[in-house]
């Protein structure tokens, strides 16, 4: 074997023995986990709700000035569109993190460990969405905090 082939060959072997620790090792997070998702799942979801939360309270007072007459100025009609936004970022993972959580861990110890590396397989595939859903969150919620300080002025 060629010295270049024989470099390859042991470079591919490498890059999957570290693809299945990695994997492994996620599915070990989600199997020992009180609710069956990676403690970085959990620490996304939250912050997304919270977000959620906080842009439906926005939307919500801005939807009672508006009915008592007050119209928007340009900056607030701004927040009202990122928090609009937000929201749709925050459906999208929360629906995209849903996939990445197991059932009941009262399921059984085989089944349920077969789950967690299904939920680990999932969360490799899905990871780039992933991130890329949480730069656009934290790109709104930037903004948003610009557009809230803008508000306050």
């Amino acid at each position: 074997m060629e010295p270049l082939t024989a470099l390859a060959v042991a470079t591919s072997v490498v890059q999957f023995a570290d693809f299945g620790v990695r994997l492994l090792n996620e599915a070990a997070q989600v199997y020992q986990s009180a609710d069956g998702q990676t403690s970085q799942s959990v620490h996304l979801a939250t912050i997304a709700r919270d977000l959620n939360e906080l842009s439906s309270d926005v939307e919500a007072k801005s939807t009672a000035l508006i009915r008592s007459g007050r119209h928007l100025n340009p900056t607030e009609q701004i927040l009202l569109r990122l928090c609009r936004e937000c929201r749709g970022i925050c459906a999208q993972l929360d629906e995209a993190l849903g996939r990445l959580r197991t059932g009941k861990k009262s399921s059984g110890g085989l089944n349920f460990a077969m789950e967690s590396f299904a939920v680990a397989l999932r969360s490799v595939w899905e990871r780039e969405r992933i991130l890329g859903l949480r730069g656009k969150l934290s790109d709104v919620r930037q903004q948003m905090m610009m557009a809230s300080l803008a508000v306050l002025w």
